[in-house]
């Protein structure tokens, strides 16, 4: 059973320094960009981290993919279980975590090669951070710039881009305090396609929330995304199902 490898896995791990910093990865039938993704991680400039991937029940090529990088390099560790969507994968990601600090990255999107150590230092010479995103570079499928995103970079400039429904750093960017989020019930797998808008929300009313000017994540646009066709309109109910529990608290 998945608790019991986690239980054996950290076990297995109690003699070994805790890093700082966990990659928490969730893939699902990701086998496309999934290379490019798990690559983008082990290339980065900080080389204390480790790299956990939940494989979400993936029936295509995601999972030898993620063994063979397993193989190679012991930084990664991969999980295994049936399919049971994101919120849940994310969540069984971090009781299994032995960072500090989690920074999420999605199987199609990629990060720029100093994003851990920047984010990193960012949060350690700025005490009282929750969470800390960044910029964007948007790509195509094939890899191809097509245009830049920026964001404000307080806490309360963040907060009213959240309350507002305007732009806010994407959840690849998502550098964030385990141990708080973990406290206020991680993401709330109900709300199915707005999580992590949901979980910023919970974390504006305990700790700041920052970002970083430059762009350190290429997020990835094509036409299997939830957030196209009918999987829109679900995530926009379930952005507002968010922000009334938001005023309501």
């Amino acid at each position: 059973m998945l608790v019991d490898q986690i239980a054996i896995s950290l076990r297995r791990d109690l003699s070994m320094p805790a890093p700082s910093v966990t990659v928490l990865m969730a893939c699902f039938n990701g086998e496309r960009w999934l290379r490019e993704a798990v690559a983008s991680v082990l290339d980065q400039t900080l080389k204390d981290f480790e790299f956990l991937i939940i494989d979400d029940g993936s029936v295509d090529g995601s999972s030898a993919i993620l063994a063979e990088f397993a193989r190679n390099d012991g930084r990664v560790r991969v999980l295994t279980k049936t399919n049971t969507g994101l919120a849940d994968s994310l969540n069984v990601g971090m009781a299994a975590a032995k960072g500090k600090w989690i920074a999420r990255l999605d199987a199609d999107d990629v990060c720029e090669p100093d994003r851990l150590e920047r984010q990193l230092n960012h949060v350690n010479e700025n005490p009282g951070i929750v969470f800390l995103g960044s910029g964007l570079i948007e790509i195509d499928e094939f890899g191809r710039i097509v245009t830049r995103h920026h964001y404000p970079t307080d806490h309360a400039s963040l907060t009213k881009a959240l309350t507002h429904r305007h732009k806010f750093p994407p959840h690849s960017s998502a550098f964030f305090d385990k141990a708080v989020v973990i406290s206020l019930g991680g993401y709330r797998p109900r709300i199915v396609r707005s999580q992590d808008y949901d979980l910023w929300l919970r974390l504006s009313e305990v700790g700041w929330l920052a970002c970083t000017a430059s762009p350190l994540v290429r997020v990835r646009r094509h036409a299997n995304q939830l957030s196209f066709g009918r999987s829109a309109t679900r995530q926009q109910i379930d952005a507002r199902i968010a922000l009334v529990s938001y005023w309501l608290r």
